[in-house]
């Protein structure tokens, strides 16, 4: 007869550990999504930007050159945030007309 309420502690305490886990793995996601939100743009530059370079010839040099520049990386990469926050502003109000309609 002891052995069923040790079990039923054991399995509490395994709960508590996983709802432990669970919160830690929530916070974890959360501080990754709040970096991938803040560094949209230039994630999307930097990823797009070297595939686009190596077909453009000359153009594509000239463009690595200007990107080899602090100042106009940054820049470049401002714009390219204020572009996605706008476009997504934008899909959100479309989103919120369309589903109000339905």
């Amino acid at each position: 007869m002891t052995k069923k309420p040790k079990q039923v502690e054991l399995l509490d305490q395994e709960i508590s550990r996983l709802k432990r886990r669970a919160k830690q793995l929530e916070q974890q996601i959360d501080g990754r999504l709040d970096y991938f939100q803040d560094n949209f743009g230039s994630l999307a530059v930097k990823s797009m930007l070297p595939g686009l370079l190596a077909r453009a010839g000359l153009t594509g040099t000239i463009l690595d050159l200007l990107m080899g520049n602090r100042q106009v990386r940054k820049s470049v990469n401002n714009l390219t945030g204020f572009l996605f926050d706008k476009i997504s502003a934008g899909i959100k109000l479309l989103t919120k007309k369309f589903s109000g309609r339905s």
